[in-house]
């Protein structure tokens, strides 16, 4: 199993400029902001270019087994080993592809919800939302990363396979908005087909799924397959199990 910490995310990132002495005080007021508005549980920013990675953080309701142990390296060496692979590989992943578009903006949002166990025995369920912020202290294009971690546990309970959501905040509406969009979600979806695990399909259920992604009827696919209605109903509340949805809609969204 790859180790999993900052330096393995940030080295897919390409544009390192070994940006150092970084004024923190210039962010202040954007965090507090932030901070105030979110109300996360642990947030931090990062320097991705330098050897300093952690700018700031502050942990402000997780409980550690120690409690000088309360940092992000902390809360990174306490993933869920079954995951920490493919965090890992999704995390560098969402590197590659800000560095490639060259997308600094503070709008777009990434979201991984993922298994930590802070305290022995007492695992929990993180969402950790990840924003690219233009740095303050220079003229170059290189990005300052904001973190924010949530404790939702008690919300969603502890959740076997992570998972990525991506979001794009912003009021304005143009042709340039809708593409990126788009761009977005395509690798959302690249993202949680790489962090799941492989859901195993018979022939028929691959049959009724690729019928189901062109808006076919129950009705509709029986005729087509020859077989009752009743029994694609069936086939239908497998795949929603399978993949882990909440209905049909869910279900074609994620293929």
């Amino acid at each position: 199993m790859e180790e999993y910490n900052l330096n393995k995310i940030f080295e897919s990132y390409n544009d390192f400029n070994t940006s150092e002495g970084i004024d923190y005080e210039k962010y202040k007021r954007f965090l507090s902001r932030y901070i105030e508005f979110n109300k996360p549980d642990f947030v931090a920013l990062l320097n991705i270019n330098s050897k300093e990675t952690v700018l700031h953080e502050q942990n402000y309701n997780l409980d550690f087994n120690n409690p000088e142990q309360d940092g992000l390296k902390d809360i990174i060496a306490a993933v869920d080993p079954d995951q920490r692979d493919k965090i890992l590989a999704a995390d560098r992943k969402c590197m590659k592809f800000m560095d490639f578009n060259k997308l600094i903006d503070v709008s777009i949002l990434f979201q991984l919800r993922y298994t930590v166990t802070l305290q022995e025995g007492n695992a929990r369920t993180f969402l950790r939302n990840l924003a690219f912020v233009r740095n303050m202290n220079s003229l170059i294009s290189e990005p300052i990363l904001l973190v924010s971690i949530f404790d939702v546990t008690d919300m969603v309970g502890i959740k076997k396979d992570p998972y990525v959501d991506i979001k794009y905040i912003s009021t304005h509406k143009n042709k340039k908005k809708d593409k990126l969009i788009a761009k977005l979600d395509k690798f959302k979806k690249e993202l949680n087909s790489s962090l799941s695990d492989e859901i195993k399909l018979t022939k028929r259920e691959k049959e009724i799924l690729a019928l189901i992604s062109k808006g076919e009827t129950s009705g509709e696919i029986a005729r087509k397959l020859f077989i009752s209605t009743a029994t694609v109903n069936t086939h239908r509340q497998n795949l929603i199990k399978k993949f882990n949805v909440r209905n049909t809609s869910a279900l074609v969204h994620m293929v």
